[in-house]
């Protein structure tokens, strides 16, 4: 646009080209623009950079080992990190850790054998800069290594997360605060339920972690009598005593037919 001596672009168009490319799953296209805006001399907004590292982990969920390499996957999300880090104007937020560990998971389930590795030290940088998890940071962290068959370091970031409930419970009756504020303390949640058993069992639930061993000798039933889907059961009870599943052993009333 500046050539054509019209409109010189500023921060909020640049920081507009990478949302709509960021959105639209073409990280290629967010990074020209940031390329272009650095050339420019634009400042570069936390915002900014924020969005930055959730284009490196491409679309989340879909996204396969093509695409972050296209994008830049797991390193692209860590330069960006140190970028922030030593720039003396900005402070990396909880949004932009969980940016990274939203790519880090990404990358696990695309089959990065080091992505939950590079989860954990950033999880470990972000709790030393004195930014605590969210919700939305453990469950990533938890995805992460998960996918990666750690499931016991998974257990225990679930294990660690509940405990943070009471302390945040406590602080929510003092304050007062709303049920959505209250989730910034990392409170599990429903969605926290499924991510851990995931972490557990396999991205595929129960059914796939068994098909997964059937040829095995013991197959399912060594699965079902072993340490991780006895750690799911006990997730599970969790999720009862805190209301988010119905207790199986309660039996529903019977309405008598009219």
């Amino acid at each position: 646009m500046s050539e054509e001596g019209r409109i010189a672009p500023n921060a909020r168009t640049f920081a507009l080209l990478i949302d709509a490319a960021s959105r639209a799953g073409l990280p290629r296209f967010a990074f020209d623009a940031f390329d272009a805006m650095r050339a420019a001399g634009v400042e570069v907004s936390l915002v900014t950079y924020n969005r930055l590292i959730r284009a490196a982990g491409g679309d989340g969920e879909t996204t396969g080992a093509a695409a972050l390499d296209a994008s830049g996957g797991v390193k692209t999300a860590r330069a960006l990190l140190a970028e922030i880090v030593n720039n003396t104007q900005l402070e990396p937020d909880v949004y932009t850790y969980g940016s990274v560990l939203g790519t880090c998971a990404a990358a696990a389930l695309a089959g990065d054998a080091n992505a939950a590795s590079v989860a954990k030290q950033t999880a470990g940088e972000m709790l030393a800069a004195g930014v605590p998890h969210n919700r939305a940071t453990r469950h990533a962290l938890i995805a992460a290594l998960g996918r990666a068959g750690r499931w016991r370091e998974a257990l225990g970031e679930y294990t660690q997360m509940r405990q943070v409930v009471i302390q945040g419970a406590e602080a929510h009756d003092k304050a007062h605060l709303a049920s959505e504020q209250f989730a910034e303390f990392g409170n599990p949640g429903r969605e926290t339920y499924g991510v851990v058993f995931d972490a557990l069992l396999s991205v595929g639930g129960a059914e796939a972690a068994i098909a997964a061993v059937a040829l095995e000798p013991g197959g399912g039933e060594f699965f079902i009598r072993g340490p991780r889907a006895a750690c799911a059961r006990a997730v599970f009870r969790d999720g009862v005593e805190a209301g988010v599943f119905d207790d199986p052993k309660v039996r529903p009333c019977a309405f008598p037919k009219s």
